[in-house]
């Protein structure tokens, strides 16, 4: 009789251990959107994708009629997606190198989209092999909207055409060989309808000389300093639209360029957006919620946990507004302890660099070298 207590209370033991196991596991691997208040809204998953597929059900819970599958890993040809994602209402997921690994795309494509919608694909065969389409054949979706070019300048052209913006329509000329300056202005020019063209540091491609002479835009935006887009580029443009005012936002490095985009362009938003400034992935599915009610996405560094001066001064400066924040991504991309100092910077008042957790930057001088508007 003992010893079938015993066993039974062994066995009630090691079920209780496999429950408690089981349910720290599905709490590593679900997806997080939490609400506490110390941290703002968290909307993060176990990886890249999952978080893209959480952003979109947060911005898209019903039924769809478009869907943007971009790249996870590659991020030029997604850049200019954002603002073509805001005017189809469509969010942006990401996939995987193939169709087997990329199960959170395609479970949001079944439960959300119908048969008679579109999936347009961001990137060549090589960025988004053709399997892809042959997979979302096979699941019922026939119309299958690939947007490419010959490279990633060229598919930012292309997705500018199929944007068919009005004549005169402003546009953003951003760097093809990173991705911070793109994000920070992507959810504005999503709100607005600006087309986001890709240049390199010393060229401009002649898809985009084409684009520019066509639209005659009435304003061209230049994000980045002359590091990553020379002075060239602009006397280039300038020759193609001479009446046209060309203006260079600019800033030390990429975060001081966000706090500066985002001062410019967002000055009463109703919500932050806080994701990392050291991957795209998050920033740019994040970017068609921003889109959606035109607030900004704040870049942060999670490595030195800090917020440079002009991102603090920013946040300090629209405490009337009185905004939410939310984060994108999990706590080692966007620190709580960073969402925390955020969320007392906009809920004032607190001023920048006098806060209790102590993470403002100070930056040198007073600011004049390192972040500049250049209109003429």
């Amino acid at each position: 009789m003992f010893r079938c207590k015993n066993f039974l209370f062994l066995r009630i033991k090691g079920l209780i251990i496999t429950a408690l196991l089981l349910a720290l596991s599905l709490v590593m691997v679900l997806p997080q959107i939490t609400n506490a208040s110390q941290v703002g809204k968290r909307l993060s998953g176990h990886d890249r994708f999952q978080t893209a597929k959480v952003i979109s059900e947060q911005v898209y819970a019903g039924p769809v009629n478009d869907v943007i599958l971009a790249s996870g890993y590659n991020f030029p040809d997604a850049l200019s997606a954002s603002v073509l994602a805001k005017k189809l209402n469509a969010p942006i997921l990401l996939v995987d190198a193939a169709p087997q690994s990329s199960q959170e795309a395609f479970d949001y494509l079944t439960q959300h989209l119908s048969k008679s919608g579109t999936v347009h694909i961001v990137g060549g065969m090589g960025i988004v092999g053709s399997d892809f389409d042959t997979e979302l054949k096979q699941m019922g979706f026939q119309n299958i909207d690939r947007i490419a070019g010959i490279n990633r300048y060229d598919t930012s052209a292309q997705i500018a055409q199929e944007l068919a913006a009005a004549k005169n329509t402003p546009v953003v000329l951003a760097s093809g060989e990173n991705f911070s300056d793109a994000l920070s202005i992507a959810s504005v020019a999503g709100t607005k309808g600006w087309p986001i063209l890709l240049v390199g540091k010393d060229n401009l491609p002649q898809g985009i000389k084409d684009y520019v002479s066509s639209d005659q835009p009435s304003q061209v935006y230049i994000v980045g300093g002359t590091g990553v887009i020379a002075d060239d580029i602009k006397s280039q443009v300038q020759s193609l639209v001479p009446n046209t005012t060309i203006s260079r936002l600019a800033g030390q490095d990429c975060f001081d360029t966000n706090a500066l985009i985002i001062k410019t362009f967002v000055p009463n938003p109703t919500c932050i957006y806080l994701a990392t400034g050291y991957n795209f992935a998050d920033a740019l599915a994040g970017s068609v919620l921003a889109a959606k009610t035109g607030d900004p996405i704040v870049l942060i560094d999670p490595n030195r946990m800090v917020l440079t001066k002009y991102t603090a001064d920013y946040l300090s400066g629209i405490a009337t507004s009185n905004p939410s924040v939310t984060s994108l991504g999990g706590t080692s991309v966007v620190p709580d302890a960073i969402v925390s100092d955020v969320s007392q910077l906009v809920s004032g008042p607190v001023s920048a660099g006098s806060h209790s957790n102590g993470l403002t930057e100070k930056a040198d001088g007073d600011g004049d070298e390192s972040s500049w508007i250049d209109m003429q």
